[in-house]
Order: C-alpha cells, then sequence, then structure tokens
C-alpha cells in the first residue's frame, strides 16, 4: 500500500533523529520501493542522503535508482545520475549503462540510447 510506503521512509527521518546508521541493503530496498512507485525524487533524495551519511553505495543500488527515473522527462535526470557517478571515479557497469539506455528508449530518445551504447562499448574496449 502506497501509505506503507511512505512510513517506511519516515523511517530515514527517524534513523537520523535517533543517530541510527542504516545500512546500504535498507537504503537499496527504500530506493526500489521508490521505483515501485514511481517516485524516482524521492530515489535521489535517498541517494543523496546516503552520501551526507557517508554510507557506502554500490552499482546496484545506483542502478536501482537511474531505473526508477521512468517517465515523461526523467530520462534526463537518469542521464544526469550517471554523469555524476561517472565525475565520482566510479566504473558503471553494463547493467548500470543498460539501465539508462533503457530509459532513454522508453522515452523515444534513441539518438541518447545509442550515444551510451557508444560510450559503453567505447569503454569495454579500452578495458
Amino acid at each position: 500500500e502506497h501509505g506503507e510506503w511512505k512510513k517506511a521512509l519516515e523511517l530515514v527521518s527517524i534513523s537520523a533523529q535517533r543517530k541510527m546508521k542504516l545500512d546500504t541493503i535498507t537504503f537499496n530496498t527504500l530506493i526500489g520501493s521508490c521505483g515501485e512507485y514511481g517516485e524516482w525524487e524521492m530515489a535521489v533524495q535517498l541517494l543523496s542522503t546516503m552520501e551526507r551519511r557517508s554510507v557506502e553505495w554500490d552499482m546496484s543500488l545506483v542502478t536501482n535508482v537511474i531505473s526508477t527515473c521512468r517517465g515523461p522527462g526523467k530520462w534526463e535526470k537518469a542521464l544526469q545520475l550517471l554523469c555524476v557517478i561517472e565525475q565520482s571515479h566510479a566504473e558503471c557497469n553494463e547493467i548500470t549503462f543498460n539501465a539508462a539506455i533503457s530509459t532513454c528508449e522508453l522515452e523515444g530518445r534513441w539518438e541518447m540510447a545509442l550515444h551510451l551504447c557508444n560510450a559503453m562499448l567505447q569503454r569495454t574496449l579500452e578495458s
């Protein structure tokens, strides 16, 4: 139920007030829930919260956030996230690229999807 999902997100605020440390698995679960309900903005906010709290993240979590960016105009946010991750010197994997490519495809942005495919291929050739 949508109301239960919001209660789960309230735990993030409560944990901060009580100085409790949430782990990567908890955040990944919450971000997955955001995707189920189309709450991509909240997913991005949770990723920022993780960064502020110094919670380690991995590519599966980033892929999860990018996958929530589906719907009209949200493909740009997915690409922004991909760029931020790349600029942080983290290596995006094929699954992360595929999530961004899929988001572009759903929006009819085939030129950008093709560009991402080429970037992924170039990275593979360089390694």
